[in-house]
């Protein structure tokens, strides 16, 4: 097991910085000290950099093989469409949920476009993203690595929904009361309507190019072949 503890040491960071720094107290005393911006700019410093070592740790893990399910290799396909288009909206839309995003979170109609698919994108994108690839892997190193991406994906909306509830309590819950942090929930709910036209065909346009470039360059960027899961 020592073989694997770059990829777990590395992991345990990035969760930590995620959930517990940013999520966390110790994000209130960070920016007391540094201000917001001198914040931002050293956590995001530290996300790529920790990101990057992870990355090179679990290219560099023996491989430890878990389970092997044919059906599985189809969820990247079905799903990771979905997932650059989320991705894609998150960073092109304006954020209810981000940093900076209280002048929209107090709009009369703070949910538009991908907000009323989600409330957190970029996260719903990860989960779907680590999600999928750790099934299709199938193996201890994979686990780690997809693993403690999902948990930061999957626990970090409910640290930002807390944040956000502090500081703008009743625009929050007007927010929450028309989106989810499950896609389409709200939607299914009836609580939201889906608007592909606020969306725009550029951002879904963008998203599927995005994908098309991941599964050509699938080989150089994380070392694995893809005809090595569909022979």
């Amino acid at each position: 097991m020592m073989a694997y503890w770059e990829v777990t040491l590395s992991s345990l960071l990035f969760f930590g910085l995620h959930v517990g720094i940013a999520g966390g107290s110790a994000r209130q005393i960070m920016v007391d000290r540094l201000a917001e911006k001198g914040f931002q700019i050293i956590f995001s410093v530290a996300s790529v950099l920790i990101l990057i070592w992870m990355i090179t740790a679990y290219r560099n893990a023996p491989v430890m093989e878990l389970w092997f399910v044919p059906a599985f290799m189809w969820l990247p396909v079905l799903l990771m469409p979905l997932a650059c288009i989320l991705n894609v909206c998150a960073y092109s839309s304006p954020n209810p949920t981000g940093i900076g995003g209280g002048k929209v979170l107090k709009e009369v109609d703070p949910a538009k476009g991908v907000f009323r698919i989600t409330r957190h994108p970029l996260m719903a994108a990860i989960t779907i993203f680590a999600a999928t690839h750790m099934l299709v892997a199938g193996e201890l190193s994979a686990l780690i690595f997809f693993g403690g991406l999902l948990l930061t994906a999957v626990l970090g909306p409910a640290s930002i929904d807390r944040k956000l509830r502090a500081r703008n309590a009743d625009f929050f819950e007007r927010l929450a009361a028309v989106t989810s942090i499950t896609p389409f929930l709200a939607i299914l709910q009836g609580r939201n309507k889906l608007s592909l036209a606020e969306i725009g065909l550029m951002r879904i346009g963008g998203g599927l190019l995005l994908y098309a470039v991941f599964l050509t360059a699938h080989e150089y960027l994380s070392g694995i072949a893809l005809s090595q899961f569909t022979n």
